[in-house]
């Protein structure tokens, strides 16, 4: 058959490579509107266009940004930027970011990129099909990095840790659907994750959104989502729990036998953080596994979060609650304190004025230290930490160890003047779970220090 029509007939546009990377189901909700943006846009040819979201905290992303060749045409989809990401995408001369807010746009123009202000992806979907009254609140918050609460209810529900996946147009339909049909069933929401909360408010739910560690959340906020009279911003500190400082946790992610004690952590301590262990491709052999990581991943801590004290605690932690609020009152501290062991074995201390006692080695369990780190950061402390780790050798022609992250600890300390004090009561022990060091069950560390000082 002849088309006689004088209408030129429409030609398909060409596909649009477009990258992604692993990401959570909030991710799958921005995978779903991904294509149909793309389609909408009409980008050059040769145009790649990079996966939405926050660009900041999340190393894959900058990974796979940084495999891709600088003459790159890139569009990075709607998403957050932070200095490193900026700085990033500044190496590619031909970068056009689509930015969810204004923080992230100032940053962008910082770097001299090429940038736009574009809604998160998640605001372009018709939600209409899930719209439901539904009932009952859900408390969504997160334990990573990027919390900035220590609210942690009983029956809190990280929904968006249900599906994790490098999602595509291709198979992020049922797990976005998924995502998108349990918050429906919700009447109130209360979360610290931005796509639980942007689904939450366009299905018309009582939407109270806490901001987290950086900009991201309030500028989606400020840039669409307050306009809404079903959505609340909540500040950081509005719902804070317990005695401690800001709280990092450290734990391996396919440890599924220590999931249990991370949560028991969350809620007992409060104010927390997941940091994914640091485990050395050098240490893979049994004999030397979480020697440097151990290490390595309480140093990572301070670097991170190294403006206000802060405690860290190993995955295999456990809170003695008869012991631990006395524990984190700083204006009691030495004033040569440069952290407290918070649990362990200690069979060597010293008393000092104010029921404190000087930790003296050798002693055992790094398993909770709470770092003064504003002194430390006035002082060589990591670099004189990181030095002693370099300068000693691992591996199967040394002794298959090297230093324990206790000797690195307090050697560390005393090379700046600082001292590691302790309690005569611990207030944590550790739990009788495999070691990774070892994968034997090893004994609960004492409860308290031996009752009799070697001084």
């Amino acid at each position: 058959m002849i088309c006689t029509s004088p209408e030129p007939i429409a030609q398909a546009k060409p596909a649009v490579p477009f990258i992604t990377a692993p990401g959570n189901a909030g991710d799958a909700v921005i995978a779903l509107a991904t294509q149909p943006w793309i389609q909408a846009q009409d980008f050059p040819e040769g145009t790649t266009v990079f996966k939405g979201g926050g660009l900041g905290h999340h190393a894959n992303l900058h990974e796979a940004l940084a495999q891709l060749p600088r003459e790159t045409r890139l569009v990075i989809a709607p998403t957050s930027l932070d200095e490193s990401s900026a700085a990033l995408l500044a190496t590619f001369p031909h970068a056009h970011v689509h930015c969810r807010g204004e923080v992230s746009l100032a940053i962008a123009r910082r770097h001299g990129i090429s940038c736009e202000l574009t809604p998160d992806l998640a605001f372009t979907l018709d939600y209409t099909p899930w719209k439901r009254k539904g009932a009952g609140t859900l408390h969504c918050f997160r334990g990573d990095i990027e919390s900035a609460t220590n609210f942690r209810p009983a029956d809190n529900d990280d929904i968006s840790l249900r599906a994790h996946e490098s999602w595509t147009p291709e198979n992020c339909v049922e797990a976005a659907h998924d995502f998108i049909r349990t918050i429906a069933g919700y009447g109130t929401i209360h979360t610290d994750r931005l796509h639980v909360g942007i689904v939450a408010a366009l299905l018309g739910k009582e939407t109270h959104l806490h901001a987290g560690v950086d900009h991201k959340i309030a500028e989606v906020y400020e840039h669409s989502l307050a306009h809404l009279p079903n959505v609340r911003l909540v500040g950081t500190g509005a719902i804070n729990r317990g005695p401690a400082p800001l709280s990092v946790i450290i734990h391996q992610h396919h440890r599924q036998d220590r999931k249990a004690s991370v949560m028991d952590l969350f809620r007992k301590v409060g104010n927390c953080r997941v940091l994914e262990a640091i485990s050395p491709t050098w240490e893979s052999a049994s004999s030397n596994v979480a020697v440097r990581g151990c290490s390595l991943s309480h140093l990572r801590a301070l670097r991170i979060f190294g403006s206000s004290p802060v405690l860290v605690l190993e995955d295999d932690a456990e809170v003695l609650p008869a012991a631990y609020e006395q524990w984190l009152q700083t204006d009691t501290l030495p004033a040569d304190c440069g952290a407290v062991l918070l649990g362990g074995d200690v069979e060597h201390h010293s008393p000092a004025p104010g029921g404190w006692h000087e930790v003296q080695p050798p002693f055992w369990g790094t398993q909770a230290v709470a770092y003064n780190t504003p002194l430390l950061s006035q002082t060589a402390f990591l670099t004189n930490a990181y030095e002693l780790l370099a300068s000693n050798q691992m591996g199967p022609n040394g002794n298959g160890f090297g230093l324990c992250y206790e000797s690195i600890l307090l050697m560390a300390l005393h090379s700046v003047g600082l001292k590691l004090y302790c309690r005569h009561d611990h207030a944590f022990t550790t739990r009788s779970d495999p070691s990774a060091r070892s994968g034997e069950i090893e004994p609960p560390r004492f409860h308290s220090i031996r009752t009799q000082p070697t001084i």
